[in-house]
């Protein structure tokens, strides 16, 4: 049994650290008179790679040549309406200014559409200086396996006769194409851009986690739009993704006539209501406009400060690339959409906790000091579980002031992946609170990546780390079934069964109050349910449940596409003959995994 702790450099010291070392490389570039030349990713056909088509074939394209910006041929988009002299990494972006290229990375510049208007964060992965258009030395700032890392890139972009060939450039703005080639350089090519998700792409950008909430012919449209207003209220990042389609198909005609990317991602920009009508305002990495109800509506309104910015080019693209959806329209034609819980301004601690235990054995947990009043965020990403997929819980308790040890469950969430975060912030007063995580399928061996997010400043709280019986996770796990759980059964106040829905799955939890006797369990739901979940435990063999013992007997997940499962858990025990309570105990004790255990009553 080992834990370890690594705890990771803040942001603002890889930034200052990062700053200072270009600053002197720039130094030398000045006193030579040359310019940057990126030795990790130079610009070579290995750095351009491959492009592929959406069947994935490859695509022959003639080998690029790499420019500096200002060396691009002066084509209509560049300045078209306006007056531009000078290339900028960036000013006054807008969504529209992001058009995808040759590479199929619409998941990435679908992300990058809803980051522009957010100053402080493009100022964060692209920070402006004097020497990055001058001396080609440009910084974009990603997080990378839990850690954040500062691309150092030059300024030569792929074209080809003097036009860029990946992300395209209006207004002489640089910043999208820029971190397109720090993804690129991560990725080994450019071609290595083809196929991502939005998800990981916004996780990186902004290091805060994103989840993938999942549409389909059951989602109530009324909940699906106030989810949506929450999650931009909140002003979290959102994208949303269409589905693979087959060419020819009815399906794939319809999506053809309204002009809808198949297997593409766009950005959610904004919401209104209009006539009784709920709109989303989409964007498209690429230009083609939407055909459908409301495709008429301008996309922006534009107020005189931004009519003195704005040029020909800007109506032009905004016209083609963004537009109004109405809510039904966009519950008909996308299959999912994600959601970045960014909190701007907030301060942050990562840290890796390394978990190496046999089944049984005592467990890890993190205990939270805060100082003075704040809201806090906190995520979990397993970087390495037991199983792809997992059930998880992650739990805030108070801390026992007598004992020390976990009390009082204050908040839960519940996700069947491998990251987790409460859906909203924590409103934390000063005190000590317990964070416990909780993998279903298994916690022998865990990396997990945990960060700590706060309103105020770092000093408001502080992390200390705590060895306790695997008991104490158990228990913890337990609470939310009894304290959130339905009693679904009661058999003479001896045999009390608790059930537990969430939107991922259920849990049935059973207390067996009898003094001696030990009690089996099993369950079964319809058989035209089954293959829409997966089930576990006693649904697929009996649990025997000792006397005296709470436990966790068994448990379903929903598969993604079908969203909340309604079916009914039908549940049969029986009490176990006393004259062969060996036999209960031999089934007890070949348990197959820990969640299985029970917590004595």
């Amino acid at each position: 049994m080992s834990f370890h702790i690594d705890f990771y450099p803040t942001k603002e010291e890889v930034f200052q650290k990062s700053d200072e070392e270009c600053l002197e490389i720039v130094k030398e570039l000045r006193a030579t008179e040359d310019t940057y030349l990126d030795p990790d990713f130079p610009p070579t056909s290995k750095s351009q790679g491959n492009f592929k088509d959406n069947n994935d074939k490859v695509v022959k394209h003639p080998r690029f040549c790499w420019l500096p910006p200002h060396l691009l041929k002066e084509v209509q988009y560049r300045s078209f309406g306006c007056f531009l002299d000078e290339w900028r990494l960036w000013e006054d972006p807008w969504p529209h200014h992001v058009c995808q290229g040759v590479a199929g990375d619409c998941w990435l510049l679908a992300s990058l559409m809803t980051i522009c208007k957010r100053r402080e964060l493009m100022e964060q992965i692209v920070p402006r200086n004097e020497y990055s258009m001058e001396q080609g030395l440009v910084q974009v700032r990603l997080l990378i396996d839990g850690q954040w890392q500062v691309f150092r890139l030059d300024y030569y972009i792929p074209n080809f006769n003097g036009v860029e060939q990946c992300v395209i450039m209006p207004r002489k703005q640089t910043w999208a194409a820029f971190i397109e080639k720090a993804f690129a350089k991560n990725r080994g090519s450019y071609g290595g851009l083809h196929g991502g998700l939005s998800s990981q792409a916004l996780h990186i950008l902004t290091g805060a986690i994103t989840k993938m909430v999942w549409i389909h012919g059951k989602t109530d449209e009324d909940q699906l739009w106030e989810d949506m207003i929450k999650y931009y209220s909140a002003g979290f990042l959102m994208t949303a993704a269409t589905p693979e389609l087959k060419e020819g198909t009815e399906e794939w005609e319809f999506f053809e006539k309204h002009s809808i990317e198949r297997c593409h991602e766009y950005s959610i920009l904004d919401f209104k209501e209009h006539q009784d009508h709920r709109l989303i305002q989409i964007g498209n990495p690429n230009i083609r406009p939407w055909k459908g109800n409301f495709a008429s509506m301008k996309s922006y309104e534009f107020d005189e400060d931004d009519l003195e910015n704005l040029a020909f080019v800007d109506f032009y693209l905004s016209d083609m690339k963004i537009f109004w959806m109405e809510l039904k329209d966009f519950h008909r034609f996308f299959s999912y959409f994600s959601v970045c819980h960014y909190r701007e301004g907030w301060h942050e601690k990562r840290l890796r906790q390394r978990v190496n235990r046999m089944k049984g054995q005592d467990f890890q947990i993190i205990r939270i000091d805060v100082k003075e009043k704040c809201e806090m965020a906190i995520e979990v990403f397993a970087k390495r579980c037991t199983w792809r997929y997992e059930n998880i819980f992650l739990n805030l308790h108070r801390c026992c002031p007598n004992s020390q040890e976990p009390g009082e469950l204050l908040y839960t969430a519940h996700d069947f992946h491998e990251q987790i975060t409460f859906d909203e912030s924590l409103e934390l007063q000063p005190g000590s609170y317990f964070v416990i995580v909780v993998f279903v399928e298994g916690m022998k061996k865990l990396d997990l990546d945990w960060v700590f997010r706060s309103s105020k400043s770092l000093e408001s709280f502080s992390l200390s780390f705590h060895i306790c019986p695997f008991s104490t996770v158990l228990k913890s796990a337990q609470s939310i079934f009894l304290i959130y759980g339905k009693v679904d059964h009661r058999v003479e106040d001896q045999v009390i069964v608790y059930t537990w829905h969430g939107e991922k799955g259920n849990f049935v939890m059973v207390d067996n109050l009898r003094a001696e006797d030990y009690c089996r369990f099993s369950g079964s739901i319809d058989r035209d349910y089954t293959k829409k979940v997966r089930k576990f435990m006693f649904y697929n063999y009996s649990q025997v449940v000792p006397p005296r013992s709470r436990m966790i007997v068994g448990y379903i997940s929903y598969r993604q596409d079908e969203g909340y499962w309604k079916g009914v858990i039908a549940i049969k025990y029986s009490i176990g003959n006393r004259y062969l309570q060996w036999l209960d105990r031999l089934d007890y004790w070949t348990c197959l995994s820990e969640i299985e255990y029970c917590t004595k009553l």
